[in-house]
Order: C-alpha cells, then structure tokens, then sequence
C-alpha cells in the first residue's frame, strides 16, 4: 500500500503540511504555539499509522506464507 504512487502523493502532501507547521510555528506569536504543535503532532500521526498497518498487514502476509 505505502509503495502506491497514490500513497506517495498524500504522503508528500502531509510531509509539505508538516514543514509548512513547522515554518508558520517558528515565526508564530507564543499563543499559537500549542496550534502549530498539535498540527504536527496530527499529521506525524497519519503518517504513522499508515506506516504501521502496513508493517502489520507484511508481517502478516510473511506468517501466512510461512505456514
């Protein structure tokens, strides 16, 4: 799944929207902060949990195969 050119675009997306957090966090008042943070946090977490089904979903597969 995350070898899809269809994953590959989303996941560029997220990663620009990361940066893009990361860029708004640095020049942003000390209110906004905590936004900016969480933004982050959200996006690294999609990322993550695509990346973890994916493992699981292959390991998977590698028991089945190995029975």
């Amino acid at each position: 799944m995350t070898q899809t050119e269809g994953w590959q675009i989303i996941r560029k997306q997220l990663e620009d929207e990361i940066q893009m957090e990361i860029n708004d966090l640095v020049d942003c008042p000390n209110e906004e902060d905590e936004e900016h943070k969480q933004a982050i946090k959200a996006y690294r977490k999609v990322l993550s949990m695509v990346e973890t089904a994916d493992k699981e979903k292959q390991d998977a597969a590698k028991a089945v195969r190995k029975e």
